[in-house]
């Protein structure tokens, strides 16, 4: 799937402010395979959580969900 300019820049952002807060500097987006709609988005907030499970990853699925 490639990914849209705003999809792309969504991340680019999610990645600033993860870095900004103290945390690794990534980010994930959950987006529909179909529509190729951008679902949720989140920071890693493992750091500003102090949760060792509070990935970005696991973030946008539970929101999701």
């Amino acid at each position: 799937m490639k990914l849209s300019k705003k999809i792309i820049e969504e991340l680019k952002q999610l990645v600033i402010v993860s870095g900004k807060k103290g945390h690794l500097p990534n980010g994930a987006v959950l987006i529909d395979s179909k529509t190729h709609k951008l679902l949720t988005s989140s920071p890693s907030l493992v750091a500003m959580n102090n949760d060792a499970t509070a990935h970005a990853e696991r973030l946008v699925i539970s929101q999701y969900c």
